[in-house]
């Protein structure tokens, strides 16, 4: 479970993020997901032109989740308007770079090896599935969730 507050894990009753004290209620997995996915995109929309910092493993999967299924409503609107679909699409790709960007800071490489998406999409992927630095690193400190 997560935090309402601040968004970290909960572990204990008392979120170790903001010491807020909260019940701890078991939940199903698909509502675990809801949470996951729910969080992940708060984050990403909060950090929508931020290039510093970092993304941690899961946010950036369940925030690239919500980016597919935002293009999926971007391809629909294109049936009635390309502008629409073109604004929507735009979106996307500044979305995706700056969490990839931030991704790429959690397993300790620079935004410039995100060029090798261009050239050999497997090499950046091998990054993006790599677990992030524990602890801080020249980018600052993981995100924890």
């Amino acid at each position: 479970m997560y935090c309402p507050n601040c968004g970290k894990e909960i572990k204990n009753k008392i979120c170790e993020g903001c010491k807020n004290e909260t019940v701890v209620t078991s939940t199903s997995s698909a509502e675990g997901n809801l949470e996951k996915i729910k969080s992940a995109t708060q984050l990403m929309l909060e950090n929508v032109t931020n290039f510093d910092g970092r993304t941690s493993r899961s946010n950036y999967w369940w925030a690239v989740l919500t980016l597919v299924g935002i293009s999926l409503v971007g391809m629909i609107l294109g049936s009635i308007s390309e502008f629409l679909e073109m604004i929507v699409m735009l979106g996307l790709v500044v979305l995706s770079w700056t969490l990839t960007v931030r991704r790429l800071h959690d397993v300790g490489k620079s935004w410039y090896y995100m060029l090798w998406q261009c050239l050999f999409p497997p090499i950046t992927l091998y990054f993006l599935v790599q677990k992030g630095d524990e602890g801080a690193n020249q980018y600052g400190e993981p995100d924890n969730k």
